[in-house]
Order: structure tokens, then sequence, then C-alpha cells
């Protein structure tokens, strides 16, 4: 078997190619890159793709109604897993072939995280909310419904959604209480 090198070889695709068993590898003479051309007729990629992305945060919640240990005051060390489901982008730009530069995302979600790493997430009509204000009120965040772990996690994906605009994408979230328990939107 002969061994084939950029150095070597030029890889020709036919303009009847339709899958890599087309390909033929024709030795040459070629100095400098390896250069691949491919008829466009043939180039099937998709249009649609998504990228995923993990971002951890501490913070501590309570569940007033809740009938288990879940009722008193504790926290979490979470994991929210965003996903960006969307269109590949073909328009010249850095984030040509690419649904979101991870990058993108992440200054997306920085002031999001921010916002709630190190918090204490409530809800607004739990008894002991008055309680907890009196002692630290910048430490508390008051939402309109009890933080369970589904509750959070949509609104995550609203907050996201908001902050993405009008960006033909879908959002969809992960978001980890444990390691081995979480809830997706």
């Amino acid at each position: 078997m002969t061994q084939v090198t950029p150095e070597s070889a030029k890889v020709v695709i036919s303009s009847s190619a339709s899958s890599v068993g087309d390909l033929q590898v024709t030795p040459t003479k070629a100095t400098g890159p390896l250069t691949v051309t491919m008829p466009s007729s043939s180039l099937s990629l998709p249009r649609v793709g998504s990228i995923t992305k993990d971002f951890r945060f501490s913070a501590g919640h309570t569940l007033a109604l809740h009938r288990g240990k879940c009722r008193n005051l504790h926290g979490h060390n979470y994991t929210l897993r965003v996903s960006i489901k969307g269109p590949i982008h073909n328009d010249g730009t850095s984030s040509n072939d690419m649904v979101m530069d991870f990058g993108d995302l992440k200054d997306v979600m920085r002031p999001l995280i921010e916002y709630v790493d190190h918090r204490f997430i409530i809800w607004e009509h739990d008894p002991r909310y008055i309680g907890l204000m009196a002692i630290d009120p910048t430490s508390l965040i008051a939402l309109p419904f009890h933080p369970t772990a589904e509750r959070l996690a949509i609104w995550f994906e609203n907050r996201i959604e908001g902050a993405l605009g009008d960006q033909a994408v879908d959002v969809s979230i992960t978001l980890w209480e444990t390691d081995d328990s979480s809830a997706s939107t």
C-alpha cells in the first residue's frame, strides 16, 4: 500500500461525485497545502444544526410548600446546559458555517450566570421572604413561582430567548441540581 501525503497527492472529486466512494486520489508533484475542491452541485451540507454549552453556578433556594427536606433553606451547585438549534450561517462572517459562536453564547450567558451565582432564589409569597429581606435583600432573587428545577429551567429558557432577540433559534435547557437530578425544557 502506498502512503499518500499532501506533498505527493492531490484529491480530485469528479463532477459526478455523490459520496466518499467517488473520491479519486491522483499522485502529483504538487507542493503546498492539500486542497480539496468539490463541485457545489454535489455538496449536501445540513442547513440546521445545534450547539451545546454547560454553565455552572451555586445558589440557594427553598420550596415553601414542599412536604420534604426541600422545604428547608438549602443550596445546590447547579449545571445549566444550554442548547441552541438553528440555521447554520453562510454569511461570510467569523460565524460562517456555525449556528452560533460558542464565545457569543458565553457572552449572552455571562450576565445571567453572574446574576444567579451565590444568590438565594425564593418564591415571592414564601412566608419567610420578608424576614430574609430584612437580613440581606441584595442576596435574594424573588420569583413569582416556586423555584423548582422545572420552573427554573423554563425561567432560564425565557431569559436566554429574550437575550438572543430576533435570532431564529430554538433554545432548550437542562438544569441539574445534582449530578443525577435534572429538569429540561
